[in-house]
This record gives C-alpha cells, structure tokens and sequence, in this order.
C-alpha cells in the first residue's frame, strides 16, 4: 500500500535533500500533495501542486535543472515509500 507525503494547506515545503546533504530542487505552490519528478539520471525536483498538470507546468517553467529525456521522464505522487526508498529528507514547516 502507498501513501502520499500528506502536507495541510497551511503547511510549507522549505527544502529537500538526499540523506547525504545533496540538494533537491523544490518548489510549493501553496497548496496540494507533492509530486516527484524524475528522468534516466535521478531526480529533476519535487513540487508541491495541486493536480499532475499544474505540477507539470511547473516543472517546465520553474525548474531550471528540467529537461526532457528521451530515456524516460517521470512525475509521479511522492509517497512515503518512494521517500524512503530514495533517501530523501523532506523540511516541512507546519504551522502552529
């Protein structure tokens, strides 16, 4: 069973790295679940949107590492599985 990365509206995404202290490129809408983005070479950014096309377009306008590879590009819902399994540390600020 996969269960998404859950993030109220009032909360904020502020950064993303590999364990190992990598950065990951992010950016927050404001408000919707997370979204991955992936291609042949790892990962191109996590963005928080909410629905796949408004995530997409985002990766396309606002993600300067984004281009498309012919070896296979993804976006897909960033699940609790999927952040364990890559290693990724997520800073979510919530708000009190």
């Amino acid at each position: 069973m996969t269960t998404d990365v859950v993030m109220k509206d009032s909360d904020s995404l502020k950064s993303a790295q590999y364990k190992s202290g990598y950065k990951i490129q992010t950016y927050d809408d404001g408000f919707g679940p997370l979204w991955i983005s992936r291609n042949s070479l790892g990962i191109n950014g996590i963005v928080r949107a909410q629905t796949w096309e408004d995530a997409y377009s985002i990766c396309e306008d606002e993600l300067c590492i984004y281009q498309k590879d012919l070896n296979g590009d993804s976006l897909d819902p960033l699940t609790a599985e999927l952040v364990e399994e890559l290693g990724i540390e997520l800073d979510i600020e919530k708000e009190v």
